[in-house]
C-alpha cells in the first residue's frame, strides 16, 4: 500500500459526500480540490458566495504518520491548534463548523458594516 492510498480513498469518500453536503449548505456551492503536490498534501473546500469564490477550510494529510489534520485558532482562548480528524464523519463534522464559522464571520462583516454606514 502505499503512502497516499488512505488519501485517496479519503478524497473519494469526500466527494462523494459532497452532493449531500450541499443539501445542508443549500443554496450555497461547496468545491474539493485535492492537492497532492505539497509536502502534506490537502483538501480545500471552498463555496461561491455573491460570486466570490471564498476558502473555508483546509485538511492536510501526514503521509508518514497517515493521519489527517487540520489548524485551528480559538478566538477565545487565543490559542492555535492542530487537530486530527480520525475518520469521515469527523471531517464532515469539522467541514460543517468551518462552513458555519465562515457564515457567522460574514454576517458579522456585514453588521460592522451597516453600524459604520448608520454612523458615518
Amino acid at each position: 500500500m502505499s503512502s497516499l492510498d488512505w488519501f485517496y480513498r479519503m478524497e473519494h469518500a469526500l466527494r462523494n459526500s459532497l452532493p449531500e453536503m450541499e443539501e445542508v449548505f443549500d443554496p450555497y456551492d461547496i468545491y474539493l480540490e485535492g492537492n497532492i503536490t505539497e509536502f502534506h498534501p490537502s483538501f480545500t473546500f471552498t463555496v461561491d458566495i455573491e460570486d466570490d469564490e471564498k476558502e473555508f477550510c483546509s485538511i492536510l494529510f501526514d503521509p508518514v504518520n497517515q493521519e489527517f489534520y487540520s489548524y485551528y485558532y480559538n478566538d477565545l482562548l487565543d490559542l492555535d491548534s492542530k487537530i486530527l480528524l480520525n475518520d469521515l464523519e469527523e471531517m464532515l463534522d469539522y467541514i460543517r463548523t468551518r462552513f458555519y464559522e465562515l457564515l457567522d464571520e460574514m454576517d458579522l462583516e456585514d453588521l460592522e458594516w451597516e453600524e459604520y454606514i448608520k454612523y458615518s
